[in-house]
């Protein structure tokens, strides 16, 4: 490979997509490329013969690209995966070296393409072959909150090269950051509705039964109940999966105010237990939480769940169902209050 500044040692292709990227000082990263390679300019580059043969990669320095990660906390996922977040891009040099990688066009014109790529190629065939493949072996994994991530990463992977990234928000979100504790059938995810998208969950194996697309045979069902995320449309986390491949949660501090405020609403004893296990979290930022709880006006509820929660574990008591309703009336009431 050619073109590589003196920072940068290696460079190499780890697989369809994705790069390897050796810095001087030692650190290694991989970077998945896919998503930067869009319009018919990269036909061929996104080819398994033309992704081989990438030229040359540009760097630049964009301190912007890690302000949020540097704001939050180094760890944020739980540990019963083994995985870890990882910022927007993958790869920074500990001088502070960001990877932008360009692909040279047929006739060595550096150029970034945008549009969309459609599945009319037998290399696109082959590549969604590939991840239909991956998804049948997620039916594999034990743990079902791991099965269920695993498959939103494999959908991720199907729909980067669209611009378009799923978050895994509801029921799932809680299960990631709950460790397991809370259990639920159902892949819930942020994103648009397209005829794009239809087409590439068709290419995947997925069948469409109204708003739902399951997997034959499987009992994970997957929903894009919504296009935007509730709150804080940018208030995600990207976590690295076991097998390597990456999907976008909601933040924990996202997840739980929206439980609060589902709880205040209706008194759900559900929903209730769910607030309490996601309070315990690890990788919940206090300081963050409780401004967002402000800019919600979710920060009275939020410290009566706090106090709840801590007077449940210090006295080890048990909560009748009517306590808890009567907890969700009071919030409610104080919040109507003028």
């Amino acid at each position: 490979m050619t073109g590589v500044t003196p920072d940068i040692t290696e460079a190499e292709v780890v697989r369809h997509g994705t790069l390897r990227v050796t810095f001087a000082d030692g650190t290694v990263g991989d970077i998945d490329v896919l998503e930067r390679m869009r319009g018919p300019v990269f036909d061929q580059a996104r080819t398994a013969d033309g992704f081989r043969r990438l030229d040359e990669p540009a760097w630049g320095h964009d301190h912007r690209r890690f302000r949020r990660s540097a704001e939050r906390p180094a760890s944020r996922s739980p540990s019963f995966m083994g995985a870890r977040p990882r910022p927007k891009c993958r790869i920074r040099s500990r001088n502070g070296a960001v990877a932008d990688v360009r692909f040279v066009d047929s006739i060595g014109r550096r150029v970034r393409g945008w549009g969309h790529a459609p599945l009319s190629s037998a290399e696109d065939a082959s590549w969604f072959d590939a991840l239909r493949a991956e998804l049948d072996r997620t039916a594999d994994i034990a743990d079902s909150t791991e099965e269920m991530l695993e498959i939103a990463g494999v959908v991720d992977a199907a729909l980067r090269s669209t611009g378009i990234r799923p978050v895994v928000v509801g029921g799932l979100a809680v299960a990631y950051w709950t460790t397991g504790l809370y259990l639920t059938a159902d892949i819930d995810v942020v994103m648009p509705h397209t005829a794009e998208i239809d087409e590439r969950l068709f290419a995947l194996g997925f069948e469409r039964e109204g708003r739902f697309w399951t997997l034959p045979g499987r009992k994970p069902v997957f929903e894009a109940p919504g296009s935007r995320l509730e709150f804080d449309p940018a208030g995600f986390t990207d976590v690295e999966l076991a097998s390597g491949r990456t999907v976008r949660v909601q933040d924990v501090e996202e997840v739980l105010l929206l439980r609060v405020d589902e709880f205040v609403a209706t008194g759900n004893a559900d929903v209730f237990q769910q607030c309490l296990w996601l309070l315990g979290t690890p990788a919940l930022d206090s300081e963050h939480l409780e401004r967002r709880a402000g800019e919600q006006r979710l920060g009275s509820a939020l410290a009566a769940l706090t106090q709840t929660a801590q007077r449940i574990e210090h006295d080890a008591a048990t909560l009748e169902l009517w306590e808890i309703t009567d907890i969700a009336k009071a919030l409610r009431s104080a919040r109507n209050e003028p």
